[in-house]
């Protein structure tokens, strides 16, 4: 007997492997993806203004990288002694405005130049509702007064229409792109539990209408429907009962895993394997010598692995190492 509903997934038209490059906007659960593509060495990059959670913003987003309208000096305002983007969210705030500007430009670059080279662009699209101030959608309200704000819920046509003219412009810039939509499984409850069922509705319609006009370029995975449906017990929600326990996420990540990632092996990869299991745990001895030629190895390794899998993260990992290892010098 089976005591529980799985949720059928649509086989892509081609697999992704390490030699592809993913690209991740959208909301926190696009992060949690990202993070585990990262971690098994895929080549990853993400939104160059951050966490992003409504259709639209995420659009004008892609609208000015694909036009190279790089943020601007004018448009960043303080707020409680630092700088903030209404474009931006919160992680590229600075005290100085010159710091935060910076950090956007660099963000923006990084991600226009990734974007050419792009395999797979995963949006994930997590509420209809926006904030408009001045007019103008905003992606981040950085705490300022809700008077300064417009509280409205997008339609899915006004969805559709923005990315069904913005699909032929991306996809004629980056010709080898795929764009894989899917819904984050994380409701809103700040807007309501009835308001985030009617969000959630409306994402998923406008995903479908994509699907339907762009069925050589755009295709849904639905994270959405296997948290509703695979796994509507609470014990798979975390204290908040609203986002996903890692364990979810973890099982959601697999059945993305299993059906758009081809099974890698090689010499870097089972390096990757045994080394990642001693980046967080410290060796068992307080000999200076012998930690500093476990610290030596263990950099070694990574340098290797980094040889042949140039990564990011493995810089990341690299630089937290060296630094360790400096105080058994």
């Amino acid at each position: 007997m089976i005591f529980r509903k799985v949720i059928e997934i649509n086989k892509p038209d081609r697999l992704y492997d390490r030699g592809d490059r993913f690209t991740l906007w959208g909301s926190c659960f696009s992060t949690r993806l990202r993070d585990y593509l990262m971690g098994a060495l895929y080549d990853v990059s993400d939104s160059p203004y951050g966490i992003m959670y409504n259709p639209l913003s995420m659009a004008q987003g892609m609208e000015r990288l694909l036009s190279d309208d790089a943020p601007r000096e004018d448009e960043l305002i303080l707020r409680d002694g630092r700088w903030h983007s209404m474009m931006h969210h919160g992680a590229f705030s600075h005290s100085s405005k010159v710091v935060a500007l910076q950090q956007m430009q660099a963000a923006f670059e990084r991600s226009r130049a990734a974007l050419q080279e792009t395999s797979l662009l995963i949006l994930t699209f997590g509420t209809a509702w926006v904030y408009e101030r001045q007019g103008e959608v905003v992606n981040n309200c950085h705490k300022l007064p809700a008077e300064d704000f417009t509280r409205r819920r997008l339609s899915i046509d006004e969805i559709v229409s923005v990315w069904g003219r913005l699909i032929p412009t991306l996809t004629e810039q980056a010709p080898g792109i795929r764009i894989l939509l899917t819904v984050s499984p994380i409701p809103h409850y700040r807007d309501g539990a009835h308001e985030s069922r009617l969000s959630k509705a409306i994402l998923l319609l406008a995903a479908e209408r994509l699907t339907e006009l762009f069925p050589d370029r755009v295709s849904y995975f639905p994270s959405y429907e296997i948290m509703q449906d695979e796994l509507r017990d609470y014990r798979f929600y975390d204290r908040d009962m609203a986002h996903p326990s890692d364990q979810a996420a973890e099982y959601i990540i697999e059945r993305f895993r299993e059906y758009y990632l081809r099974e890698e092996s090689g010499p870097a990869l089972q390096k990757w394997e045994k080394v990642r299991k001693q980046l967080n745990h410290r060796p068992l001895t307080d000999s200076r010598e012998s930690l500093r030629a476990y610290y030596d190895s263990l950099l070694s390794t990574l340098l290797e692995i980094r040889a042949e899998l140039p990564r990011d993260y493995l810089d990341h990992e690299i630089q937290r190492i060296q630094e360790i290892r400096s105080q058994y010098l």
